[in-house]
């Protein structure tokens, strides 16, 4: 396990002073629960503020209005390139999922675009510098401008053009106490391709849009 885990130091540009920290980042609650350690999500949760916190503060150096600083921020750390920063990074192969944890069901988009989070905060703990967390993040992330806000009407583009049927969503709360939340169905004639959620209605359904969008693109229109 040290020997990969140097490999996977190496990807990511940042030796561990602790190297548990980068073996919790990586630790499923499956694990956890079975092998009574802990799991990454606490990281996640300061992974998460991290990340967003470096991209808003890198966006408001840039020439672009508030608006546009939230839209490219939404891009920026939406699933999708967390997703494909974890694969580019090998990060799936070292893994600690439980016994009774079925590898395909638990490493979705979600699933992947979490862990990346974990490791920006497993970095931070370790270094406890912003700056090693900077480094990181954006030697992995993009901010191009190009945002993925606009899939609803690419969606509905690609479906018309394919003549696949009626795209419809199904959007409802999923949330409990003050906080709300929602989750987002997207479905073509009927049968649904696609789902999201978000802290509003409007956020669940463009993720669910880009599911369905990058689902069917993917597999041809079937």
């Amino acid at each position: 396990m040290s020997n990969s885990l140097f490999e996977l130091q190496q990807t990511m540009g940042y030796v561990f002073r602790d190297l548990g920290l980068l073996r919790t980042a990586l630790t499923h609650s499956s694990f956890a629960n079975e092998n009574k350690c802990e799991s990454n999500e606490r990281m996640e949760f300061l992974g998460d503020s991290i990340l967003n916190f470096l991209v808003a503060e890198k966006l408001f150096e840039s020439r672009l209005d508030a608006g546009e600083m939230t839209v490219a921020r939404a891009a920026a750390v939406s699933r999708n390139p967390l997703a494909k920063a974890v694969e580019k990074l090998g990060a799936l192969d070292y893994l600690r999922l439980g016994v009774g944890a079925e590898k395909e069901k638990h490493v979705s988009v979600k699933f992947k675009s979490d862990i990346f989070e974990c490791l920006i905060g497993a970095i931070y703990l370790d270094s406890r510098s912003l700056d090693e967390c900077r480094k990181f993040i954006f030697a992995f992330l993009s901010l191009d401008g190009k945002s993925n806000d606009d899939y609803k009407s690419r969606l509905q583009e690609y479906v018309q053009d394919k003549q696949l049927g009626t795209v419809k969503y199904c959007t409802r709360s999923v949330g409990e106490g003050k906080t709300p939340w929602f989750k987002s169905e997207v479905s073509i004639d009927g049968k649904t391709i696609g789902s999201g959620y978000g802290c509003r209605k409007k956020e669940a359904e463009k993720d669910a849009a880009q599911e369905a969008y990058n689902f069917l693109t993917s597999h041809g229109g079937k």
